[in-house]
């Protein structure tokens, strides 16, 4: 069982990469809240291009950040490599290459800033993290984790992280995500803030397989915090709208549930996750599963929560083709929404304090950019 369960984790890569592919780009219309402003998003500023230097050229983005600094970084995890930016989109430097050395990369999975400038960097290959002071600098690794190391970091304090990890329990047969607090350089949680659990049946039949790395894949948890050392996060949920957030101390303060009714998926959606969940069961156990993978039909209600450049609390609905964001302020009201009318079934967000920042898995280009989307009007980025 533990032998098949790693190969979850190889498959969060690989999905990471391919999971926008068969881009569908019909045509729907978002779902808006009566009596609610709605403004319209523009672009900021853009990184990428087809072809040319590779400073901002782009084989697969895994995550994105701006810095207490104003530097926009972009983990690229086709050249293992952490990029950084200004803010109007210009190349800075490389703050990390591909390697087995100090302070590279092998296999990256998020980058997140600390309020005194530091980088973290999630890396199994390090077994956790790998940390940058605030001149990019490698300062060094905390390598705590031989098994299932930190996918996803939310720096609490300059001292606490809350931490996404997927785990598992080798005396039963659940599997798990979690979210906790730890503090810094420390192997164990000092509370469990969320934690979604399945339970397998022994045996290690195609099923049973096919339904842990779904679980493993699209139930994966990402958080945000803001510059109070706040926590937001939103379950992946296709069936519930739920936003949830604690303090510091790990105390829930926020919880937010609207009635959104579920949207279902387009059939190009349904056939792209089926076709990569099955072929890479096949390319891994040397034979077709005799079971067909059957992905949720309905998408996810909330893609990605954090504060956005007017202090709100930004939603992103997974229901909309488009980029919409419902806005709320730390009460919970609903205060009005955002749009950027591009529509793409592959948008990645990250959701800072200067904008959005977006980019499409499966763009039809057939190249990656990365876009900051703001309202012109709450930042001083001009366009």
């Amino acid at each position: 069982m533990r032998n098949k369960k790693l190969l979850y984790w190889i498959l969060y890569a690989y999905i990471s990469i391919t999971a926008g592919c068969g881009n569908d780009r019909s045509s729907e219309s978002p779902v808006v809240e009566p009596d609610i402003t709605m403004d319209t998003l523009s672009v900021l500023a853009v990184v990428g291009q087809e072809l040319g230097d590779s400073t901002n050229t782009f084989g697969s983005i895994l995550d994105a950040e701006i810095d207490g600094n104003g530097r926009l970084y972009v983990l690229d995890g086709g050249s293992a490599t952490l990029k950084a930016f200004s803010l109007e989109g210009d190349f800075l430097q490389i703050v990390s290459r591909a390697g087995p050395g100090p302070g590279e990369l092998m296999n990256p999975r998020s980058v997140s800033a600390m309020p005194d400038g530091r980088l973290i960097i999630c890396e199994p290959s390090r077994n956790g993290i790998v940390v940058f002071d605030d001149s990019l600098q490698h300062q060094q690794d905390i390598s705590l984790w031989p098994q299932n190391s930190p996918y996803s970091v939310s720096a609490v304090t300059n001292d606490l992280m809350a931490i996404c990890r997927y785990d598992e329990n080798p005396e039963s047969n659940y599997i798990r995500h979690t979210i906790g607090l730890y503090q810094w350089e420390s192997e164990v949680p000092s509370q469990i803030l969320w934690k979604d659990s399945l339970e397998l049946n022994p045996g290690g039949r195609a099923d049973e397989i096919l339904a842990g790395l779904q679980f493993t894949l699209f139930k994966r948890l990402e958080t945000s915090r803001d510059e109070s050392g706040n926590i937001y996060f939103a379950p992946r949920d296709s069936h519930q709208y739920t936003v949830l957030g604690w303090d510091s101390c790990g105390v829930e303060f926020l919880r937010i549930s609207i009635d959104i009714s579920p949207v279902e998926k387009t059939q190009a959606e349904i056939d792209s996750e089926s076709l990569y969940m099955n072929s890479f069961f096949s390319s891994m156990s040397g034979s077709p599963s005799p079971f067909e993978f059957r992905p949720d039909p309905f998408r996810v209600l909330v893609e990605s929560v954090g504060i956005g450049p007017d202090s709100l609390l930004w939603v992103r609905r997974g229901t909309s083709l488009a980029l919409l964001f419902d806005r709320y302020d730390l009460s919970g009201e609903l205060i009005g929404q955002s749009i950027y009318p591009v529509e793409s079934t592959s948008w990645k967000t990250v959701i800072t304090s200067k904008g959005v920042l977006a980019w499409e898995l499966d763009p039809y280009e057939g190249f990656q950019r990365i876009y900051l989307i703001g309202n012109e009007t709450t930042s001083d980025i001009q366009e």
